[in-house]
């Protein structure tokens, strides 16, 4: 696959040319590691294209992702999926608008809809048997909120979760456009779905983000955009939409990352991928057969989601474990304990894992309390409560106040409270277990 990004910047690199312009190093890092990257940290110079008026090579890399990915128009970012959240919202929705959102949203999502003005309504899933947040909205739950609320603009859902779980976005599309709704989906853990054809563009999503940073080849930071064949959306107005919210230096670094995944996910990395997903699988039967708790994989082969009450554990106590072997793990509370996998993991690693797993000291599994969770009253809307005078008053005093913030304890960016709604006991409860000690209230 051609590399229009990486040869203009081998070609500017190997001229030698003096740099009159940002940034400051001028190409010339003197502090390991940064001193490799340097010549290939650029600003928006003669040749380099503009990424939020992309005509040139970055325009030619955005476009060989959207025929990866089946996509109209696939636009890059290099501010995570939160600039991708931001821009989705600012195509579909205007000032006062309505949209009804799976309450798992990352507090990005929330965040964007309090800076254009937007109104949500938010679903649970009345099967969350995983406790609290988790679990999967369906069509049929979609279905009845639209028929409540026949005003809205666009359904929000996250898919695959926090810990692995995943959506039928094909029939929640088949519903939403029966409503002439537009689906907007965050992608976020989900970009190598591509090879399983459980990736959201492929099941009817008009709407898209990926985060390739968290299961591909890509630095931190780097995203995509995806915007579907039915959508009216043009690619410059998607990037208008972006340029709203982005840097206008965004890193060259993080795009030559980008570029270089398109050429992975067009060589090896489908077979990288099949390959992990069969070590993945059997990894799991054996795990399972020795007692370790998993949840079930549901698509999302990506994570190993441990159940850590279920062996007799908290979390913490698992990852305090893992410590001791030297490993690193994704995310871990009380219950659950993330651990995200790649092609990138070494066989050495993935067996070292299995059998840091399969050492620990059988126990008898451990009841948890679970703070049942359920929608707190809204009294009012995200961005009037954002912006309302406000004070901070200890938890213990906080209930029966309205927030003036989103409130998260686990998973993390997934908010128990936003501004507008009353501080239940349930998640003054809640926010209490995660050590929150005060919280900012409207006055």
């Amino acid at each position: 696959m051609e590399s229009p990004l990486r040869q203009y910047l081998e070609k500017l690199h190997n001229s030698r040319r003096a740099r009159f312009h940002m940034p400051g190093h001028k190409g010339r890092g003197t502090l390991s590691p940064f001193d490799a990257a340097c010549p290939y940290d650029i600003t928006e110079i003669a040749g380099a294209d503009s990424l939020f008026e992309a005509s040139g090579i970055l325009a030619q890399g955005e476009e060989a992702t959207a025929r990866l990915y089946g996509s109209k128009a696939t636009l890059w970012s290099a501010g995570g999926s939160t600039l991708c959240i931001q821009a989705m919202l600012a195509l579909v929705c205007r000032e006062g608008d309505l949209v009804l959102a799976v309450r798992n949203a990352h507090h990005a999502f929330a965040h964007a809809a309090i800076l254009l003005g937007v109104r949500v309504r938010w679903m649970l899933p009345q099967n969350r048997d995983r406790g609290g947040l988790y679990g999967a909205v369906t069509p049929g739950e979609v279905e009845q909120m639209l028929k409540q609320y026949p005003q809205a603009k666009a359904v929000w859902v996250t898919t695959p979760d926090y810990l692995g779980g995943m959506a039928d976005v094909k029939g929640l599309a088949r519903v939403c456009h029966q409503r002439g709704v537009k689906l907007l989906v965050d992608n976020a853990h989900g970009a190598y779905l591509l090879y399983t054809h459980r990736h959201p563009m492929q099941l009817g999503a008009d709407l898209c983000c990926d985060s390739p940073h968290k299961t591909l080849p890509v630095l931190t930071g780097g995203a995509w955009l995806h915007l579907s064949h039915q959508v009216p959306y043009t690619a410059d107005q998607a990037r208008q939409a972006m340029k709203l919210f982005g840097s206008t230096s965004p890193s060259y670094l993080i795009l030559l990352s980008l570029e270089d995944c398109n050429g992975y996910l067009a060589g090896p990395g489908k077979e990288e991928f099949a390959r992990l997903y069969q070590t993945v699988r059997a990894m799991r039967q054996r795990l399972e057969k020795q007692g370790v708790a998993l949840l079930p994989m549901e698509g999302d082969y990506a994570k190993l989601t441990l159940d850590a009450p279920a062996m007799g554990y908290t979390g913490k106590e698992i990852t305090g474990y893992l410590d001791s072997q030297k490993m690193d793990w994704e995310y871990a509370d009380d219950r659950f304990v993330v651990l995200m996998l790649s092609p990138s993991n070494t066989p050495q690693e993935l067996a070292a894992l299995e059998q840091a797993l399969v050492s620990l000291p059988k126990r008898e599994p451990t009841a948890q309390e679970q703070v049942p969770y359920s929608l707190p009253p809204q009294r009012m809307e995200l961005r009037q409560a954002y912006f309302a005078p406000k004070e901070e008053v200890p938890i213990g005093q906080a209930v029966g106040r309205i927030s003036a913030a989103a409130q998260s304890c686990c998973p993390p960016g997934v908010p128990v409270v936003m501004p507008g709604e009353e501080i239940t006991p349930q998640v003054q409860k809640l926010l209490q277990k995660s050590g929150k000690i005060s919280l900012d209230v409207v006055q």
